[in-house]
């Protein structure tokens, strides 16, 4: 039987096994490093994905919040509307309420007598009055009927306003108001407002 005899130096076989284990840790390092690399690649994917998936939320977003912000904007116009349309509707009702008090189709008759082809009415206005008629006795209501419109002259308005406070509709129907607009070129006008108490 043969037997072999290590001639190499002690240090050799150090070295060996050293050079051996460096090769096994610098595979291993690489292996961990590989490793990190696909990790941080996939977290780069990942993150853009993510981001694909968040921008269309935040274009939502906006707009979302565009909308709150005209919705506020337009909230002051929606409540004055929704005022006005209350104030209209009272005054449906009071209208409504004053044209059951008295015969109109009477009054209408004799309004239409009293005007000429020189007058014209252009508003009429109805409006609620509450008169003392003596001390300590409850407040009268009473209607008080006014009439705007224009005639030709002074004096054409006059006479209707005449004729009609003699139809015995109104009480106290007089003018109130009157006034020439200037008109350039074309024939004089007189506006007017007359008023009275309606029996």
């Amino acid at each position: 039987m043969t037997k072999r005899v290590d001639l190499l130096p002690q240090e050799y076989h150090i070295r060996k096994r050293l050079r051996e284990r460096i090769v096994l840790w610098t595979g291993a390092v690489a292996m961990a490093a590989l490793g990190v690399l696909l990790v941080a690649r996939e977290q780069r994917t990942a993150g853009a994905l993510l981001e694909a998936a968040v921008v269309p939320l935040r274009a939502q977003a906006a707009e979302i919040a565009n909308q709150e912000d005209r919705l506020r904007a337009a909230l002051p116009l929606l409540r004055a509307l929704q005022e006005k349309e209350q104030t209209r509707l009272r005054s449906f009702e009071n209208m409504k309420g004053l044209l059951r008090e008295h015969s109109w189709s009477v009054v209408f008759s004799d309004l239409a007598e009293s005007l000429s082809e020189k007058v014209w009415i252009t508003e009429l206005s109805l409006q609620k009055e509450r008169k003392q008629t003596a001390q300590g006795d409850q407040p009268r209501e009473e209607t008080r009927l006014t009439l705007s419109g224009a005639g030709q002259s002074y004096s054409e308005v006059m006479d209707f306003v005449s004729r009609f406070s003699r139809s015995g509709c109104a009480r106290d129907f007089s003018l109130v108001s009157s006034s020439v607009p200037p008109r350039r070129g074309e024939r004089m006008v007189v506006k007017f407002a007359a008023s009275g108490v309606i029996k």
